[in-house]
């Protein structure tokens, strides 16, 4: 598997990250580097990396910039590791580390969080 130096993602509302979506099957994979799961509510096919690819990274780094992701963020940095109904709780870089940059605004609702 290669090892990227760094991949960038966001956070979607519904806690998916890069294409990968709640309970698409993409989120299963453990082998292949790329997928292209449909995703019904979108009506298409996206092309993402998958889990193997992405905790692969050396470096993963979150943007999260509106105050509408404020209430899956809460869900993601206090969900079990894992957790399949948020994708983004399972980018767990192995050996790498990943960093969260936030706005206030996305950061409204956790704990010790100014507003």
């Amino acid at each position: 598997v290669p090892a990227f130096d760094l991949i960038l993602l966001g956070l979607g509302e519904d806690g998916h990250t890069a294409s990968l979506f709640p309970g698409s099957r993409a989120l299963d994979e453990k082998s292949r580097l790329v997928a292209a799961p449909w995703v019904a509510h979108l009506g298409t096919y996206r092309i993402t990396f998958t889990l193997p690819l992405i905790n692969g990274a050396k470096t993963v780094l979150f943007l999260v910039t509106d105050e509408s992701k404020a209430t899956v963020l809460r869900q993601v940095m206090s969900s079990g590791p894992g957790d399949p109904r948020l994708p983004a709780s399972l980018v767990r870089p192995i050996p790498g580390v990943a960093h969260w940059f936030l706005t206030k605004a996305a950061a409204g609702q956790l704990q010790g969080t100014e507003a």
